[in-house]
């Protein structure tokens, strides 16, 4: 059994990149919603279990910090290490070093979900660096992608005519070419005859 790859191509690239689009565009639309919300959720002290700065320099610096941290609730102990919604990065270093990163066993401020208090974040109401810029074009990649069997069907005349014009150029040019051969081996020929004659 022979597979067309092709038809499978047409057929399925479109509407699985409509469904990445899709995740991506629900996936922005809860942290929005999370970002929020969070904005009015209680705070409470939680304590450090581990934290690193993660400073990054090139042009600019950094930071990506990583910390867990453990706190209570309801005579529950809950567990979490997001610091920010989205993307952890962020460039504001006294941030980092005054609020974020703090010795492990110290204490910090959190906010988590009175919902569904097992939900924490460090910094409420925001999101790290990048976070909707990468959604957005993750969004747009995956529509362009969509996008590419419609694309094939539409340039598909064009690019026949295309081919066509190629195919014909390079019939042309053999010809041509047997043209020269002939005159060629006519003039040896002829050439020939001629070296003959007494």
């Amino acid at each position: 059994m022979t597979i067309d790859f092709q038809k499978l191509f047409d057929r399925w690239f479109g509407p699985i990149s409509l469904l990445i689009a899709a995740l991506i565009f629900l996936s922005a639309c809860q942290i929005y919603y999370d970002v929020s919300s969070s904005e009015t959720w209680p705070q409470k002290q939680a304590e450090v279990l581990y934290s690193e700065q993660g400073k990054f320099c090139r042009n600019s610096c950094y930071y990506n910090p990583k910390v867990t941290y453990r706190y209570q609730h309801g005579g529950q102990n809950f567990t979490s290490d997001r610091v920010f919604f989205g993307s952890s990065i962020t460039y504001d270093r006294t941030l980092v070093e005054q609020k974020l990163v703090r010795p492990v066993g110290s204490m910090v401020l959190i906010h988590f979900n009175p919902a569904d208090p097992g939900e924490a974040v460090m910094v409420a109401g925001t999101v790290g660096q990048g976070t909707w810029s990468r959604s957005i074009s993750f969004f747009f990649m995956a529509c362009f992608l969509a996008s590419l069997p419609r694309l094939r069907r539409i340039t598909a005349p064009l690019r026949a005519a295309i081919k066509a014009e190629a195919a014909r150029k390079a019939a042309l040019k053999a010809e041509l070419l047997a043209i020269i051969k002939a005159d060629t081996d006519r003039k040896a020929a002829i050439k020939s005859g001629i070296s003959r004659d007494p």
